[in-house]
């Protein structure tokens, strides 16, 4: 296994993350039992705008409790608030024009706070994500170093996982960063964070992988929610695209800078864009049920899958991250520019599908467990019932307290009359002799021996003499206060031991009646004893205490005179040991009335208090829990998950009596099992009636239901059985104390005055009879090694289908016919989250390709067998897999027999991001089927066109070309200028007919702040061209959106894929040639021809190229090396900008100002080479043999303000 950084931006990244961590912890449970936490070198952080981290999905522990990290990027002001601080930052830096043409135009009008969801507009939430870079740095740091402090428990990880000792130290971390396309924050951040990670030592970007969700995956959601998903997701397919070829790393690096962040961001910062849809493959089928949770889990589960194999993480990386495809894409299509910048490495998206192959018996594991547990629940609630009998539950729940009442008193040590409510004294006497015969027998026997001390001997004694004496030692108060002495210690120690033995016993029998009856049989049970406690049994006792109240132990009982007579004359005395046994046995009973009153005194209070503090506790638990348990039972039956069998909901969990198996054990859409789950109910009777050692059904769940109930069973196990029913066992060593943790007020003294006072305490239950503890229960009980069920559950993939575990040919026979069918069903429900299409593909790779695809696996368990022979043929015979995929099933070869579930990843060769049905067509509709479009595009966009258009560099400069051109040489035409039915047309000359740029633009002419906006307006709106590369017009072809703009790009260069190199010209000097020789200029309805002769179009051309020269020198800052001393002032309010309100007003061509300086320079000299062809005889014309060097570097010139707009038309 390698080191991973698993990066979650917003709530659908976290989401994620929540179901990889679960599922991999899952995983690591498998390796270690006891294992609770994921590897250091396994990171998780999560970044998004609440201030503290939102819940998990589906009850699942968010991140930040399943042990990742969470960065707030949010605030508790509001947005306005917060962008003038943030402004205020960045303006010391002179950096404001970074966010000029796309934050806020009117910060101070948004007073929503930012935590009720500002940050669901991209262009708020990158803002807000800007303001605390440094602090997401610092976090990404901090996990990159934990990653690498991990190495060496990753290494003794994979020893304990595969026998794996290789050194883990210098390996470098693969890092996924989760996102949508489709929100505000998580959509604009996760460009900044890939950006970030490559300011870090030892991130490479190539390791760096972005998934994407496409707003289809969330459709299912209300129009209101979802009404700007499509219009971010284009603002996010131009970014990432930005970010791969390149273009936006300048401006990421002022933002830094200006931030005060080290590190210099490399080029490019993500090695491979993985969108995921909620469609599968070139037919654009359903995943799972399409809902966006299930596309989570989906994906959640496919990279924990990816995290946990060595062997499909190595194909991962091999195939996914650094094939770019078989065939190149058309890059005059997509990518145009230059061969090696972008390289072919930099143009693809990724794909990503994913399916398990097991064998289903995690599935079964689960399934037993819930029958197991859902008999346990039904004996909870109704284990007083007899479902033959005719009587009502009441009153067969009176007639089980009438026949078992007076048993459980037994069993508890109580007097048995409680039942009867008709105790008598006798009965109460004789309880208390036989619960304290022991230490009765020790007081009497120390009164005995201290009666036996004070008794001098007698014998050659006057018998007058030594009775005298015998009188007084027996009258001496210092003799009964040392025999009260000695029972009150005997005594207080009797009932201090008798209250934990009374606690402890009645606990477990409770547990019993629990187990056997049920809930509401115990309860009643609770409440008639405590109230027979406190109104007859204290009586009794009490009765008994007082008895001996103020009674002198060692009055002289009658028997002792008969013994003493003797002694009244004058003879001596002889034999006196024998008297004074027959005196001291005079006293035996007044010494047991005494001792058996004295220790009704302590019990009297205690068995008052346990009533009060043990019974009512109890009796107020097992309320609480039989309202849960009817509480469960009321609760409507869930719909079932997405491939998610588990549930602590009793309804959901299947019966005894069902009829079939329920149809959520059959798998989710991506999960194919071999074992038949429709066996499951005939498999669970079978085991558990081996494991019962019961020769029928119903007597083996009855014992089942036991032992789950008590939490009681045998295990071989290093995780034993809970037993903790009502309370916690007590510790094995514990002299003193009880489960229930119950101390009365009277037994607070240490024992023999030793040890220190103990603090009164009610007794406390924790009733572990939930759903979720009997789920629990079941679970380890199914799980116990070398029993039935684990031995079936836990058979390995190769063990099954080796001939030597089958019964005979025919079962082998048969296994082999149900895995090919199962591993043919699992690479179709692999195939990529993410639909393209077929057509687009045909024209993205001019006609040289097909929809295919390729597969890479965890370890397949079929080394050198048949049975990897049978699986290969599957393989061959599917014409759409691609021939990599034989290699990779090859490489997944391996002999363990550790294996159960074979994991299948597929993905598309690397497509151009144009195929990818699963989102341009959809943003294309929502486009056209708005009314009212100027809300589509607000606050959307989150960079500088150059970082925000899906162009290379060479490409945007050369349709900023081509406009300065179309421009000169009326090859543009702005239709209705000035009016709000304003749209730009160009000529094709080829087709000879005017093509129409989107006739409604992404920012529209009544934002302009000027009017050369027109063209930053118009390279925007490629994004709508691509948006509708898809759609096919009336008599046209597929990707004819994007005609116009190779037309305006053919303007300047006509090269076929990229830029016109070595010695050929650009088209750029052919077209300005043809306009000078001829001045003929493409048909408008109006009259506006070129200038009469060749030197006046010369002129007009030179000076149009110079205005715009003049003009982008203003908003060019002056770190960018455009001003240079001498050539005027320096003070540049719209490049070096300081002021949010200067801000506020940009222009949008401030984002193309340094192309458009670089451009018309270079204009100026090719329009000097074209006026040389021009002037030569059309026929005689041969390119230069030395070709003219164009120096992007020139003096800047400030713009004069004072033009008319008409001048820049």
């Amino acid at each position: 296994m390698k080191k991973f950084l698993v990066v979650g931006c917003g709530g659908s990244g976290a989401a994620t993350q929540a179901y990889m961590m679960d599922q991999l912890k899952a995983f690591l449970k498998t390796i270690d039992p006891h294992r609770t936490k994921l590897p250091e070198s396994w990171q998780f952080v999560t970044v998004d705008v609440p201030i503290v981290p939102e819940a998990g999905p589906q009850g699942l522990p968010n991140v930040t409790d399943a042990g990742g990290t969470y960065v707030s990027v949010g605030a508790s002001q509001n947005y306005a608030a917060f962008d003038k601080g943030l402004s205020q930052v960045l303006g010391s830096k002179k950096a404001l024009g970074e966010i000029a043409t796309w934050a806020s135009r009117s910060p101070e009008t948004r007073d929503t706070p930012i935590s009720a969801g500002a940050g669901q507009f991209r262009g708020i939430g990158r803002m807000l994500t800007i303001q605390s870079l440094p602090k997401v740095r610092a976090q990404l740091e901090e996990a990159l170093q934990r990653i690498k402090n991990g190495s060496r428990e990753l290494q003794e990880l994979n020893i304990q996982y595969n026998n794996d000792s290789t050194p883990m130290d210098n390996e470098k971390p693969l890092i996924f960063v989760i996102s949508s396309m489709a929100g505000g924050a998580g959509a604009s951040m996760f460009l900044d964070i890939c950006r970030l990670l490559t300011t870090i030592d030892g991130v490479e970007p190539t390791e760096t992988v972005a998934f994407m969700y496409t707003p289809e995956v969330f459709e299912s959601l209300a129009k209101d929610q979802s009404i700007g998903q499509w219009p971010n997701a284009l603002a996010v397919f131009g970014e990432a695209i930005a970010a791969q070829f390149g273009t936006a790393v300048e401006h990421d690096a002022r933002l830094f800078r200006a931030l005060g962040i080290g590190g210099s961001p490399q080029r490019s910062s993500i090695g491979r864009m993985i969108p995921i849809g909620s469609r599968m493959g070139g037919q654009g089928t359903a995943f799972g049920d399409g809902s966006a949770d299930s596309v989570y889990r989906g994906l959640g589960r496919a990279l924990a899958a990816l995290m946990s194999s060595e062997k499909a993480s190595r194909s991962f990386k091999s195939y996914t991250l650094a094939n770019t495809g078989v065939i190149a894409s058309d890059r005059g299509l997509h990518g145009w520019g230059d061969p090696h910048d972008p390289s072919a490495d930099f143009i693809p998206w990724g794909s990503m599908g994913y399916a398990q192959l097991s064998m289903g018996r995690d599935r079964y594991a689960e399934y037993s467990a819930q029958r197991l547990s859902r008999s346990a629940f039904e004996r909870l609630l109704h284990g007083h019932i007899d479902a033959d009998s005719d009587a009502t539950g009441t009153e067969q729940l009176d007639a089980k307290l009438r026949d078992y009442y007076p048993l459980f008193l037994k069993d508890t040590g109580l007097p048995e009359g409680l039942y009867r409510s008709q105790l008598s004294q006798g009965e109460v006497d004789n309880w208390i002799f036989n619960i304290f015969g022991k230490e009765g027998n020790e007081a009497i026997a120390r009164m005995n021996a201290v009666m036996r001390e004070s008794i001098p001997n007698g014998d050659g004694l006057k018998s007058r003499d030594w009775h005298d004496t015998i009188l007084a030692r027996i009258n001496d108060p210092r003799l009964d206060r040392e025999m009260h002495a000695i029972v009150e210690d005997v005594a207080y120690r009797a009932v201090h031991r008798y209250a934990d033995v009374l606690a402890n016993t009645f606990v477990a029998n409770i547990e019993q009646q629990i187990a056997r009856f049920g809930v509401p049989y115990t309860e009643k049970l609770v409440d008639r004893l405590r109230e027979a406690i406190q109104e007859n049994l204290v009586e009794f006792v009490n009765k008994r205490g007082e008895s001996v109240q103020n009674m002198r132990v060692t009055a002289q009982p009658a028997e002792l005179s008969a013994h003493l007579q003797p002694l009244n004359g004058k003879g001596t005395v002889n034999n006196s040991a024998q008297l004074v046994s027959a005196m001291i046995d005079a006293y035996r009973n007044q010494f047991t009335h005494f001792v058996a009153g004295a220790f009704a005194r302590k019990l009297a209070p205690v068995l008052q208090d346990f009533a009060v503090s043990a019974l009512a506790p109890l009796q107020k638990s097992l309320s609480n829990i039989h309202a849960d348990l009817n509480a469960a039972e009321a609760k409507v039956k869930t719909p079932s998950k997405f491939a998610d069998v588990t549930t602590y909901e009793p309804k959901d969990w299947p019966r005894d009596d069902d009829e079939r198996v329920d149809k959520r054990f059959f798998g989710s859409a991506n999960e194919i099992v071999i074992s038949k789950v429709e066996n499951f109910g005939h498999d669970y009777e079978a085991h558990i009636m081996s494991t019962q050692n019961e020769k029928y059904t119903a007597d083996a769940i009855r014992s089942a239901i036991k032992e789950i109930i008590l939490g009681k069973w045998e295990t071989e196990s290093a995780v034993k059985a809970p037993n903790d029913t009502l309370a916690p066992q007590l510790p094995a060593d514990a002299v003193v104390g009880n489960r229930m943790g119950w101390v009365s007020r009277s037994l607070v003294e240490p024992i023999g005055g030793v040890g220190e006072r103990r603090e009164t305490r009610k007794a406390t239950f924790e009733i572990r009879l939930r759903p979720h503890d009997l789920l629990d229960r079941a679970r380890l009980w199914i799980q116990r090694p070398n029993k039935p069920f684990s031995d079936f559950i836990e058979l390995d993939l190769r063990t099954y289908l080796s001939r030597d575990n089958a019964a005979n040919d025919a079962d082998f026979s048969h296994r082999i016919a149900r895995l090919r069918a199962a591993f043919s069903e699992a690479i179709e429900k692999a195939r990529p989250l993410a639909a393209v299409s077929t057509d687009m593909v045909a024209r993205a790779y001019k006609g040289q390709a097909q929809v295919q695809y390729r597969y890479s696996f965890s370890e397949i368990p079929f080394e050198a067998t048949e049975t990897g022979d049978i699986l290969r043929e599957v393989l061959k015979g599917d014409s759409n897999i691609d021939a990599t995929t034989k290699t990779t099933f090859d490489d997944a070869q391996t002999q363990s027999r550790k294996i159960r579930s074979i994991e299948v990843f597929g993905a598309y060769p690397a497509y151009t991001p144009l195929v990818f049905s699963s989102l341009l067509p959809h943003i294309a509709h929502d486009w056209n089927s708005r009314s009212n479009k100027e809300s589509f595009w607000e606050l959307r966009r989150s960079r500088p066109l150059p970082a925000a258009l899906p162009l290379t560099n060479k490409e945007r400069e050369a349709m900023v070309a081509g406009w300065l051109i179309g421009m000169a040489l009326k090859r543009i035409y702005i239709d209705n200028p000035g009016t709000e039915q304003a749209c730009a047309y160009i000529w094709d000359e080829e087709n000879t007919r005017w093509l129409s740029f989107p006739k409604q633009l992404l920012t529209p002419p009544r934002y302009f702040r000027k009017s050369y906006d027109w063209m930053p307006a118009i390279l925007e709106s490629v994004l709508l061209a691509y948006a509708n590369s898809h759609d096919v017009p009336p008599g046209g072809a597929i990707a004819d959106s994007m005609r116009p703009y190779h037309v305006l790009r053919g303007l300047y260069d006509n090269g076929i894929e990229g830029p016109t190199t070595g010695d050929i010209n650009r088209s750029v000097v052919s077209v300005l040639a043809a306009w000078l020789r001829t001045g003929q200029q493409p048909p408008l309805g109006t009259d506006n021809p070129a200038p009469a002769t060749l030197e006046e179009r010369y002129e007009a051309a030179l000076s149009y190229f110079k205005k715009y020269e003049k003009l982008s020198l203003d908003f060019i800052p002056t770190t960018d090396g455009a001003f240079v001393p001498g050539t005027g002032s320096t003070q540049k309010p719209f490049a070096d900008v300081t002021d949010r309100n200067v801000a506020k007003m940009m222009p949008l061509f401030h984002d193309v100002a340094p192309d458009t300086f670089k451009m018309a320079r270079e204009l100026q000299q090719w329009l000097a080479e074209a006026k040389v062809k021009a002037s030569q005889p059309e026929q005689s014309f041969s390119p230069s043999a030395t070709p003219v060097q164009h120096n992007d570097s020139s003096l800047p010139q400030l713009p004069d303000f004072g033009d008319s707009e008409g001048d820049f038309l």
